[in-house]
């Protein structure tokens, strides 16, 4: 026998207001975890990057469940509300973006009363309330960005500028409208405008790029300085001079070298920085003699191109990154290790530096399967473990239908009026908090 419609009813909102409060106490759990850097494995880079990895959340969205979390924790109120089931995910996420300890509790009440989208459309009124241009400028230029999304045949770009860079770079589109499609509509023009900006450039970029020396850094070398340091790890565990060990040394000079004294830099950065670089440096012999040479080490334009289409960004276990990626020789050239696909990988700039610094290893073939080895020799799995759900630990927050209803009552936003409110009480409690004196604080 079905469920009668008013019992079913009832049943879809008690179970949101059990989800909402068993998100609740699972963002508490989220914020304690990243508090104690429990994600602080090697090779993970933050705590959104290792959620969004072992529970399958897009980057994106995981960097918002640890911002929220963390919001949660600084507002006890509204942790308590959402463990109630009062207040809805969508909603703390919203007005976690703008709480403060002198707006949180209106915040609070406004939410209550208000649907989620109504409380979406005050946030983003609230957040163009500047007291001023400048700050209004100030933060255009902060919140700046390009973002992507791929809704399979077709894609969605997105760019936030500054208004006057956002005339620019419309100007530049309008200069790129083709006038024999006046026929079509103009947002249709317009992307076939960005394309042909993008052909444009494209066209214009050679695919070997010669490199003006003055923005090359000088590595100065001594002979021994890429040795294997077998001898050395032997002498520092058998307690001898290191002093007397044959290690080499690495320095780094802007531009030809000759303007400015070397830096300094250990033998795994120089490794890491003539992974893929143009060499040209002064090899320095024992008997003072010195040889200047210059090769080529660079991945080419044609093959980095098919490194981004197999590997689709970095290849580090859990890493999303896709872009400031690079290429990298598993076996360093250095150690006669070949440029082509079979010994190369992508890898972001931060695992590529962790490799080449850290004592990672990388074993397998790029094309099918890699194993990444930490330094004591622990292999990182490519995937997490799958974890079964049980319902019965959101049934036991016992919420009822009445805890899972929005609480507006259907009469009309006024949303200036909502904004002058709760930003003139803000500014009030402000005022009031900075006038107190640390006795009665």
């Amino acid at each position: 026998m079905s469920m009668p419609l008013d019992v079913l009813e009832m049943e879809i909102c008690r179970w949101s207001a059990n989800l909402t409060a068993a998100e609740a106490r699972w963002l508490g759990l989220l914020a304690e975890f990243d508090r104690r850097r429990g994600w602080d494995v090697p090779g993970c880079l933050s705590c959104a990057a290792w959620l969004a990895w072992q529970t399958s959340l897009d980057l994106r969205t995981a960097h918002e469940k640890v911002r929220v979390a963390h919001a949660l924790q600084a507002h006890p109120r509204l942790a308590a509300e959402m463990a109630t089931g009062a207040l809805s995910y969508a909603k703390v996420r919203a007005i976690s973006r703008i709480a403060n300890v002198d707006n949180v509790d209106m915040l609070i009440e406004f939410a209550l009363a208000a649907t989620s989208n109504q409380v979406e459309q005050f946030v983003t009124a609230y957040r163009r309330h500047e007291p001023d241009q400048e700050s209004a400028e100030t933060r255009a230029h902060r919140e700046r960005s390009v973002t992507i999304r791929d809704d399979g045949a077709a894609s969605t770009i997105t760019i936030r500028l500054p208004a006057e860079a956002a005339a620019v770079v419309m100007g530049c589109v309008d200069l790129f409208l083709s006038d024999t499609s006046l026929a079509e509509r103009l947002t249709a023009r317009r992307a076939d405008a960005v394309l042909a900006m993008a052909s444009q450039a494209v066209a214009h970029y050679a695919e070997d790029v010669t490199v003006d020396d003055t923005y090359l850094a000088t590595i100065h070398l001594t002979p021994d300085v890429f040795d294997d340091e077998t001898e050395h790890d032997h002498a520092h565990e058998h307690g001898a001079d290191e002093s007397r060990v044959g290690r080499g040394t690495c320095c780094v000079a802007p531009g030809d070298g000759l303007g400015a004294d070397p830096v300094s830099v250990p033998r795994k950065s120089a490794r890491r920085i003539l992974c893929d670089a143009v060499v040209q440096g002064f090899r320095h012999g024992d008997d003072d003699q010195t040889s200047v040479g210059r090769g080529r080490r660079t991945v080419s334009k044609r093959l980095k191109r098919s490194l981004r289409l197999r590997d689709r960004g970095c290849r580090f276990p859990g890493c999303t990154h896709t872009v400031w990626v690079d290429a990298h020789h598993i076996v360093h050239w250095l150690d006669h290790g070949p440029t082509v696909p079979t010994n190369l990988v992508s890898l972001c700039r931060r695992h590529h530096r962790l490799v080449h610094e850290a004592g990672w290893t990388i074993t397998g073939n790029p094309n099918s399967e890699l194993w990444f080895h930490s330094p004591r020799g622990a292999r990182l799995a490519a995937q997490p473990l799958n974890v079964a759900g049980d319902p019965d630990d959101v049934e036991r927050h016992q919420r009822t239908a009445r805890d899972g209803r929005c609480q507006w009552q259907g009469d009309t936003l006024d949303l200036p009026y909502a904004v002058a409110v709760i930003t003139g009480n803000e500014h009030l409690h402000r005022r009031q908090r900075t006038r107190r004196t640390p006795q009665e604080e």
